[in-house]
């Protein structure tokens, strides 16, 4: 205690606190087994009931318990990895990234922004797909580092926009001096199962997507 300089007043706060996480509404959180096996090639996560929470805090701090796993995985299959010819690749894909990049959940877009930094030095990718590029710019925290994400991605898929959304995908690409007219009206034009693809050089390919049988008779079939 005298080491530390703390008074009475300074611990009791501490003891406080630190009860919320050990005997209070916080402990489920901390004191208890995973009991998540990955065992398959591929693993799902669904956060839905974590968006629904009213508690800010608690979601955070549940989000950060399966990012920190879910970075430990990728780490552990680059220790694998290493010295093998035939590597496996570790791939990290986020649906509705948008639900994600939120200024309530600022463990999310630093997980992103720092995974999408590291993870190819792991022998890995990172996809995030989403609907609402406005999201992303919603505040200027957010903006600069979801631009970061974007700009640093080695490929951009952009399917058809909206005049709104072009704007907003202008901004993001600002400082590389933005998409050209064409490009902007290419946005524009794309029909369904096309998109506008742009490379990590700033080269932009207009193309156009075709499931295969094997795929196709996935999602056809009843």
């Amino acid at each position: 205690k005298d080491r530390l300089n703390f008074d009475d007043n300074q611990f009791k706060l501490l003891r406080i606190h630190l009860n919320k996480f050990v005997t209070g509404r916080y402990k489920d959180i901390w004191c208890g087994y995973s009991n998540i096996e990955v065992g398959e090639n591929i693993t799902c996560f669904s956060f839905q009931s974590l968006f629904s929470q009213k508690n800010s805090v608690v979601a955070n701090a549940q989000m950060l318990l399966i990012f920190r796993y879910i970075e430990q995985e990728v780490i552990n299959l680059r220790n694998i990895n290493k010295g093998k010819e035939e590597k496996q690749n570790s791939l990290v894909i986020c649906d509705e990234a948008h639900m994600y990049i939120d200024s309530k959940f600022p463990v999310a877009l630093d997980f992103f922004y720092q995974m999408n930094k590291r993870i190819r030095k792991y022998f890995g990718s990172i996809f995030l797909g989403s609907q609402n590029i406005s999201d992303f710019i919603q505040t200027e925290e957010l903006r600069n580092k979801t631009s970061s994400i974007i700009k640093n991605s080695q490929y951009v898929f952009i399917f058809k926009m909206s005049d709104l959304d072009i704007q907003d995908m202008n901004k993001i690409f600002g400082s590389n001096n933005g998409f050209t007219d064409v490009e902007k009206e290419n946005m524009r034009r794309l029909k369904l199962g096309e998109c506008l693809i742009s490379s990590a050089h700033n080269k932009t390919s207009v193309v156009q997507i075709k499931a295969d049988n094997c795929i196709s008779k996935v999602f056809l079939e009843k």
